[in-house]
């Protein structure tokens, strides 16, 4: 926004220097560093520093794998170079290293985790739940609290005026509807007024249709009651030879936009169509030109409203004339700045009795969940031409309090399960509101999340009313109920002790707070080592999703800030939104430890063929093309089916995982490496030994026997049994031996991934419940038979149709593993108290 100077006035050049502001482009929009709105847009517009969690998870782990692949070759290169009496240097650093390298990578991970990422991305967004990252998905799954306003997440967001309350009476809707028959309504005309401020201080616009059939308003009140004014004084330079022109900032033109619907924020929406179908809304807009307007936001707390009859005659901007003053917003706040009060006798000053009377009716709606918006007016004299810009140009005090208005946003129906089994799954729920204390408590008891006792912590400051309500507020000590209600003033002078006995509630209220408010709660969660969500649909929420670990933006009007701030776009604001996102990126981090398991098992089996051939000497197991083949062909569907193995039934019931719990923790690389590796090693190098036995080939004939034999132009084998072999059958054993490790290998890893999809759980008690990991097992049977048997095929991989008893080996391995994983996981379950339990856990 680019402020301008006012010309023609005597202080010119001070008045230059001291608005002069400066610039910078961004996008589009101009922007003022000096500026509220400009420090935000620079605040969004940056990145945040750190990394996400999986992020980092990724980098160790490559990290790991590198030094795995690293130590491996080099022990290869250097053993296979000693025990081969020094082979050909070059022969040896490319079979015994680089070789060794290549197999230790996974080379299919990369392409199965990316495509879980996405593949969770697509499942979310069918529940309008829209991520920047994809990384963003597995991080939400750790959030440890939440932090979630309550209109339009513990709330339906539609909120209804339920009446009003002016001098001392309360009137309800139909109380002040006309009559069907007559078509006229008979409330008090000193109600007119307040039904003034009601509209003209209201940004929302009405649908055509509705605006028919309403009574025009009478302005009795203008006649009838007398209002304090307050002449400003302002300079005139009458040597200046152009007077100042006619400014209007910020003005709201209501003009007619022939919409469908009621559009604009939702109190403004219930204020506006509460007052339509009582009064003609549209005339009295027109009657107002609107010369200066402060929006409503979290951080004022009122909405402020500057305007002019129409209607009065004016010949020079320099005239001084009438200026109204509507104003709404928190009733402890609007009404400590009234000295007056609208009655239905006329005007009367503000007392102890009339402070009275407001706080019990004022308490009496917020004991019953709703939210009370107050509306004052006061009426100054200034010249046309004024440029209103602080609190200085206009009343900031002394104004007539016109009445209140309680509405009501139902609390949403599951809400009250949802927070349970967000409470369940170790997960705090934090409410943030700017109502009282008492509305937001009595919302609480209504969803049935602060049980029958509560506990207010709140301030009470005498000496500063503004700041504190001033009603009734004490500070309560520590929180000892099922239930915290904080008023956001008394965050700012908690102690550390505090907070950390706060905070260990699993459901607290914060009550009458700011956007300020909100960022500090945070940084307190942060500070005790816990992941923290945090929703916000306004500029002003920008710095808190900003600071959060996980931003959650809702689609609001307004909220584009909050939307380039936050992580995560919500299109339908409901707490079960967020908390099925935190169940899904807890089910990703869990299918993608199964699915790193079920991937890391092949790489010791692909291991072994090149280990062996390069210290020993033997006939290599499997050649690169089958290598190949297995990572990028028959094991990427198995690991993309991972991705949709449903939840184990104690998944939110177990506390978020910590941030010091890794994704590939120590017990994962045991297990694939140690256990399940060795045993479809085992299984493969038996399958690979039986095909030359079977031919008459003993082991002790394969020793050494790789650089001579095997070969299309290798010489003759002679066996200690005194068979000979040509370079023709040498070639076909040895690709039916390679065959029988390619088909152990794949099928003991179709029985591995049954194994892989549950942690904790008995395979026999989750079941076979997901069906793709049936078709991605059916793909990649139907492929390792179209690899081996198929002519062509078969001589393109190099490899020959093996023995039929080959077969067996697998389904032996299988079995082994089975076993094995069914007592790993009763003695987790069981929690033994046994040092074991940490490297067989992952």
């Amino acid at each position: 926004m680019l402020l301008h100077e006012r010309r023609g006035t005597r202080d010119c050049d001070q008045d230059r220097q001291r608005h002069r502001m400066f610039i910078e482009m961004s996008g589009n929009v101009i922007i003022g560093r000096i500026q509220l709105f400009g420090k935000v847009v620079q605040m969004t517009n940056r990145e945040k520093s750190q990394k996400s969690r999986l992020e980092k998870e990724h980098k160790n782990f490559v990290l790991v794998v590198t030094s795995f692949a690293l130590v491996a070759g080099v022990l290869s290169f250097l053993i296979g170079f000693a025990a081969n009496n020094h082979p050909s240097f070059m022969s040896m650093f490319v079979n015994g290293f680089l070789v060794v390298l290549v197999v230790c990578v996974p080379q299919g991970l990369p392409v199965t985790l990316t495509g879980q990422l996405a593949i969770v991305a697509r499942r979310l967004s069918k529940r309008n739940i829209f991520m920047k990252k994809l990384d963003i998905s597995e991080t939400i799954g750790t959030t440890s609290v939440l932090v979630c306003d309550k209109t339009g997440v513990f709330t339906s967001n539609n909120r209804v005026v339920l009446g009003l309350w002016c001098g001392g009476v309360h009137f309800t809707t139909d109380e002040l509807l006309r009559d069907e028959k007559t078509n006229e309504n008979d409330f008090p005309e000193y109600l007119d007024i307040l039904f003034t401020a009601i509209s003209v201080c209201n940004k929302a616009h009405i649908e055509p249709s509705a605006r028919q059939s309403f009574r025009k308003l009478h302005h009795s009140w203008r006649k009838g009651v007398n209002i304090k004014t307050a002449d400003l004084p302002f300079e005139k330079d009458d040597a200046s030879p152009n007077p100042p022109k006619k400014l209007t900032q910020h003005a709201l033109k209501h003009l007619d936009l022939m919409e469908k619907s009621v559009i604009g924020r939702p109190i403004d929406v219930a204020l506006l169509k509460f007052a339509s179908r009582i009064v003609f809304v549209d005339q009295i807009r027109k009657e107002y030109e609107i010369a200066y307007e402060i929006p409503f936001s979290g951080q004022n707390r009122y909405h402020l409203i500057i305007a002019y009859d129409k209607n009065e005659s004016v010949e020079e901007e320099d005239e001084i004339i009438t200026f109204n003053l509507f104003i709404k917003g928190a009733p402890e706040e609007i009404i400590t700045r009234c000295s007056q009060i609208l009655k239905p006798n006329g005007i009367e000053e503000i007392d102890d009795l009339v402070m009275l009377e407001f706080e019990e009716a004022y308490i009496s709606y917020a004991n019953e969940s709703n939210t009370c918006i107050a509306f004052a007016m006061a009426e100054f004299e200034a010249p046309l031409c004024t440029r209103f810009s602080t609190a200085n140009s206009f009343p900031a005090k002394n104004w007539c309090f016109l009445g209140m208005t309680p509405m009501f946003d139902p609390p949403r129906e599951d809400i009250s399960e949802v927070v349970i089994k967000a409470i369940r799954a170790g997960i705090k729920v934090f409410m943030v509101t700017g109502d009282h204390p008492s509305s937001a408590e009595s919302l609480s008891h209504q969803m049935g999340t602060c049980g029958e006792s509560s506990i207010d912590i709140k301030m009470n400051n005498s000496e500063n009313s503004e700041r504190d309500s001033g009603i009734g507020e004490t500070y309560a000590g520590e929180p000892n109920g099922s239930c915290v209600i904080v008023h956001g003033n008394a965050l700012e002078t908690m102690t550390s002790d505090q907070w950390d006995a706060l905070l260990q509630k699993q459901h607290i209220v914060f009550a009458r707070t700011k956007p300020i408010h909100k960022v500090m709660i945070i940084e307190e969660c942060q500070a005790r080592n816990h992941v923290v969500a945090a929703t916000g649909d306004g500029v002003l929420d920008a710095p808190a999703l900003k600071k959060a670990d996980i931003g959650l933006a809702m689609e609001e009007i307004g909220a584009i800030f909050a939307k380039e701030a936050a992580d995560i776009v919500l299109l339908q604001n409901d707490l079960a939104n967020i908390v099925s996102a935190v169940e899904e990126g807890r089910l990703l981090f869990e299918n993608l430890k199964k699915t790193i398991a079920y991937v890391l098992a092949h790489i010791i089996p692909e291991l072994c063929p090149v280990l062996m051939t390069s210290i020993l000497g033997l006939p290599l197991g499997l050649n690169s093309l089958q290598i190949i083949t297995i990572d990028l062909l028959t094991e990427i569907p198995p690991s993309l089916a991972l991705i949709y193995e449903k939840a184990e039934e104690d998944l939110m019931s177990r506390p978020p995982r910590k941030k010091n719990c890794n994704l590939v923790p120590t017990g994962l690389f045991i297990y694939s490496y140690l256990f399940a590796g060795t045993f479809i090693s085992s299984g493969c190098i038996l399958a690979f030994f039986s095909v030359f036995w079977y031919y008459g080939i003993s082991t002790s004939d394969l020793l050494s026997s790789s650089h001579h034999q095997w070969a299309i132009d290798s010489q003759n084998l002679t066996t200690s049994r005194g068979l000979v072999f040509d370079a023709t059958s040498q070639l076909s054993i040895h690709r039916e031996a390679s065959a029988a490790w390619h088909i152990t290998l794949v099928i003991s890893q179709v029985f591995h991934l049954w194994m892989c999809t549950t942690r904790r759980v008995s395979l026999f008690r989750n079941g076979f419940r997901n069906v793709v990991a049936v078709l991605a097992v059916c793909f990649e049977v139907l492929m390792l038979i179209f690899l081996i048997y198929t002519p062509g095929v078969q001589t393109w991989i190099g490899v020959s149709q093996p023995p039929a008893f080959v077969w067996a080996f697998p389904l032996v391995v299988g079995f082994t593993l089975l076993v094995f994983n069914e007592i790993r996981k009763y003695v987790i379950r069981s929690n033994f108290p046994s040092q074991i339990v940490p490297y067989i856990k992952w």
